[in-house]
């Protein structure tokens, strides 16, 4: 009893968090919490709708209670992320930055996960690809299969690559994070979803299955008023890969009404407006209304300058380039075309040049000779012009270089399914240590020091096999623990 009444604290906390990620109202629970614990769950809840104003001192006050009301030490750090939330969220980077760098130093690898993502995600919107996958590839290596809450980092390391152009090693990334978010909750694997449903389109597959069930996760998730309107922007960014720029128009048009909540309209505004706006403006190249799609995107420039978003510029500048195009103002179009690769190339970013398609080929074919060389190479990559290949990595090995035994393929084959080293032995009737030992080789010959990132350069390498089947959505067997 002395036992059960000591732990009862942990327990209502981990049932409060069930409950919270499954989108139920705050009320349900939070007079099972103590007034400290309850705050901080109510101070995240505020932070989905937008209000993030004043929470970081709110934060900071609970972590120095009075001693009756004191924080657990998982609830201090709790506490301590929320604030990193709520600074990010309210555009102030670098605070989260040094408050990030503060919590990740004193909490174990394993514990700091999340700490980790947030500091992942400020990078990544800055476009600091490499630096942001550096910390999710970590992160994924120390944490192993067997823990779901690393599903976030798998999400963000399959963006990146989408961001990259590397669109199968995208996709598998994306199928493990969906697997592994679906066991944390349901509202958790939404925005993975989204990032298959665009893989997917880009490579002219179907993606309405994966947008349906992010549209119901998103119905099912009451904590944010914002979430439908994300997933109808998928869906207009879909139709919009696909041509159907009818679609697109129809779907942005009817965007769910924002909340009349003047923090939540605020959040937006920061958010999301900018990239409806960006929809917007290609539904107006695709009709070729130049002038009001450079007046939409000129206001969207104004505010990813603002905001630092490099991935956003890259996309925003490359449409101005088309449209200024449109309006016969040449010289303009390839100041801007060229300033967009000038921000994309040292990050290799080439999902801006890919959702443009022929367009930017065009494009591209005709402003190539008057650009410097190392722009040059990497503008015939990213829009796809023949004759041209991405250079690999300088680390990387060659797929001929890479020479695998039947056996070692045959355990290869199985990576992407997340089943344990005893669970492939099974399968192919050898035993646990032989399954590792190969899994080491196989590691050691692609490069790699985990799971993913072995079938990432499989599948990179071609040496997954075209005749092995797709991951499922959802993985049939999971690791145990």
């Amino acid at each position: 009893p002395a036992e059960a009444l000591a732990c009862r604290p942990a327990l209502r906390r981990a049932r409060a968090w069930c409950l919270f990620f499954r989108g139920r109202p705050l009320a349900e629970f939070e007079g099972e919490l103590s007034g400290a614990d309850a705050a901080v769950f109510a101070a995240l809840a505020g932070i989905y709708r937008g209000e993030t104003e004043g929470v970081p001192e709110r934060m900071g006050e609970l972590l120095s209670p009075a001693p009756d009301d004191a924080l657990s030490e998982t609830g201090r750090y709790m506490a301590s992320l929320v604030s990193v939330l709520a600074l990010h969220e309210g555009g102030r980077e670098r605070e989260a930055a040094g408050l990030l760098a503060e919590l990740r130093a004193s909490v174990s690898p394993m514990t700091s996960l999340g700490a980790s993502f947030f500091l992942a995600v400020s990078l990544f919107r800055e476009g600091e690809l490499g630096k942001a996958a550096a910390i999710v590839e970590a992160d994924i290596a120390a944490a192993g299969p067997g823990i779901p809450a690393v599903g976030r980092q798998y999400s963000l390391a399959g963006e990146i690559l989408l961001v990259r152009g590397r669109l199968e090693e995208a996709e598998a990334m994306l199928v493990q994070a969906v697997g592994r978010l679906e066991r944390l909750g349901a509202a958790s694997s939404m925005g993975a979803l989204m990032l298959l449903a665009l893989v997917r389109a880009l490579r002219g597959e179907e993606a309405e299955n994966l947008l349906e069930r992010a549209r119901a996760l998103a119905a099912d998730f009451d904590l944010s008023d914002l979430d439908d309107r994300e997933v109808a922007l998928c869906e207009a960014r879909v139709a919009g890969l696909r041509g159907d720029h009818g679609r697109a128009r129809k779907v942005l048009e009817g965007l769910p009404l924002l909340p009349e909540a003047p923090a939540t309209a605020a959040f937006h505004e920061r958010h999301q407006a900018k990239y409806e706006r960006l929809e917007k403006a290609r539904v107006l190249l695709a009709e070729r209304r130049w002038a009001p799609a450079l007046e939409a995107l000129d206001q969207v420039r104004r505010v990813a300058v603002e905001a630092r978003r490099r991935i956003l510029l890259v996309a925003v500048d490359l449409l101005r380039s088309l449209a200024l195009d449109g309006l016969g103002r040449a010289s303009e179009s390839a100041q801007a075309f060229a300033a967009s690769l000038a921000r994309a190339a040292p990050e290799r970013i080439a999902l801006p040049f890919l959702e443009c398609g022929a367009a930017a080929r065009e494009l591209a074919a005709r402003l190539l000779p008057a650009l410097p060389p190392d722009l040059a190479r990497f503008a015939a990559q990213a829009t796809g012009l023949p004759g041209e290949e991405p250079a690999e990595p300088a680390s990387a090995a060659s797929a001929e270089a890479v020479a695998l035994s039947s056996r070692e393929r045959d355990v290869l084959s199985f990576l992407a399914a997340e089943l344990s080293a005893a669970e492939i032995g099974e399968r192919l009737y050898l035993s646990e240590n032989t399954v590792k030992t190969h899994l080491k080789t196989l590691y050691a010959k692609l490069g790699a020091h985990s799971r993913a990132a072995a079938w990432a350069r499989a599948v990179e390498l071609g040496l997954a096999g075209a005749g092995q089947p797709r991951a499922a959505i959802h993985p049939p067997i999971h690791p145990a623990g």
